[in-house]
């Protein structure tokens, strides 16, 4: 049975205890409510208690309360006041005009055309938000998806965060990934997971991500005071500020802005050929790799200082660990004379390695050779010369001799510009050890 009550301009709803399924919608009759289950009416105000799969058709202006209801609710097309308070069960709510306030949501948000939202307690579920002005909430359990906003300020998400054309954004803590793209100002105080950013308009700052950062397209000023994985950023036009990174760093820029960049691993900063730059580095434990035309000021084995074009804008890099190498800025044969300055121990030290991995390489040659020839009923014969793999430097150490084959290795000869060139590769990190034994055996 359906009820009507006539109300003025200033209506209210409050339910209550209500079971299953709550939907509220505005309409235009600005002076009729009407319910499909037992209510009662005091003045301007109607109440519902402890129905069941109720439906309400308000006034778009109406004043409406929802609160301890183990339901789902839907409230849509309302320009006045919402509250929603303990809520066991999903909630959705869209075109909402006034002031949103949803306190303890054991389920999961949707909230969609929102003028204001503020959360209060903890939401349990996933939160899906699109087009809310401005968003204020204190603890979200699942993940938040927060897909157009002005102003976001939230405490804690425990589970994964996504950020599409939002605003100024503050997020105290965040226990999984985050995702932002097209954000303006945003501030992500920790950050658990990885962090994953592009088109960023405004600044970003961060005291702590725990995984990987990797940035495209950046416009404004990054500042991230520690990471703990890799950082990554690419076509970068803003300012860059990370004198913590625990990992590998990669660095492009699409117009040369400042940097300030500490890592435990190996630094590879990739310049416009334009760059204008003051560079230092320091590389105490690695080594130093520049391509790039510069006027040296400066320079050890671990250290460098020089002046890109007609120098600027400050570049500071520091692997503690590792090895950096800069690339750009119009590369030419000053890179190739430092690179091999730089590089020359370097090489030697992958000598040392590859000469283990020769005498690998010969010994199982060796074994395949033998359990062909007993398959064949063939025994091998002993010859007076001998078969050896050697790759490395003049004057390195190569591998010993080994039992004699009759096949020959396919690979390139020992200081062949072919295998020289293997060696440059792996410096360059551009192959890794497989594919490297691979070219050496001839199999690639």
């Amino acid at each position: 049975m359906t009820q009507t009550f006539t109300v003025s301009e200033n209506a209210r709803v409050q339910i209550r205890a209500c079971r299953h399924r709550v939907t509220v919608i505005g309409w235009d009759d600005a002076r009729t409510i009407s319910v499909d289950q037992p209510a009662r009416q005091d003045g301007d105000t109607i109440f519902v208690e402890g129905a069941n799969k109720v439906n309400l058709r308000v006034p778009r202006q109406t004043t409406l309360a929802i609160a301890d209801c183990d339901a789902d609710v839907r409230v849509d097309d309302l320009t006045g006041a919402v509250e929603l308070v303990n809520i066991d069960g999903d909630v959705i709510v869209r075109n909402l005009r006034g002031g949103t306030r949803a306190q303890a949501i054991g389920g999961d948000l949707v909230a969609k055309q929102i003028e204001s939202l503020k959360g209060e307690g903890k939401w349990d579920g996933d939160a899906v938000l699109e087009n809310v002005k401005q968003l204020q909430a204190d603890q979200i359990d699942g993940d938040l998806v927060v897909r157009g906003a002005d102003a976001v300020t939230i405490r804690q998400v425990e589970g994964c965060v996504v950020l599409e054309r939002v605003g100024q954004t503050q997020i105290n803590e965040i226990e999984g990934d985050a995702h932002l793209n097209d954000a303006g100002a945003t501030t992500l105080q920790i950050v658990k997971g990885d962090l994953t950013a592009r088109e960023l308009r405004e600044v970003l700052s961060s005291e702590e991500v725990e995984g990987d950062v990797n940035l495209r397209g950046v416009r404004a000023r990054v500042a991230i005071a520690k990471i703990e994985g890799d950082f990554i950023a690419s076509g970068v036009q803003g300012a860059l500020d990370a004198p913590n990174v625990e990992g590998d760093a990669v660095i492009s820029f699409h117009q040369i802005a400042p940097l300030n960049l500490r890592a435990e691993g190996d630094v590879v900063l990739n310049l416009p050929d334009d760059a204008n730059a003051d560079l230092q580095v320091d590389a105490p434990e690695g080594n130093i790799i520049v391509r790039a035309d510069m006027q040296t000021g400066e320079e050890n084995d671990s250290h460098l200082r020089g002046t890109l074009g007609r120098g600027g804008v400050k570049l500071q890099i520091e692997s503690t660990d590792g090895d950096v190498i800069v690339r750009g800025g119009g590369a030419g044969e000053h890179r190739r004379h430092r690179e091999y300055r730089h590089q020359r121990e370097h090489y030697r030290e992958y000598a040392r390695q590859y000469a283990e991995m020769g005498r690998h390489i010969a010994e199982e040659v060796r074994q395949s050779v033998r359990a062909s020839l007993a398959e064949a009923g063939i025994h091998e014969r002993r010859r007076k010369h001998h078969w050896r793999v050697g790759i490395g430097i003049a004057g390195d150490e190569v591998a010993p001799r080994a039992e004699p084959v009759e096949d020959k290795p396919r690979g390139p000869a020992a200081g062949s510009p072919e295998r020289q060139a293997i060696l440059d590769a792996i410096a360059r990190g551009e192959l890794n050890v497989d594919d490297a034994i691979k070219k050496l055996r001839g199999e690639a």
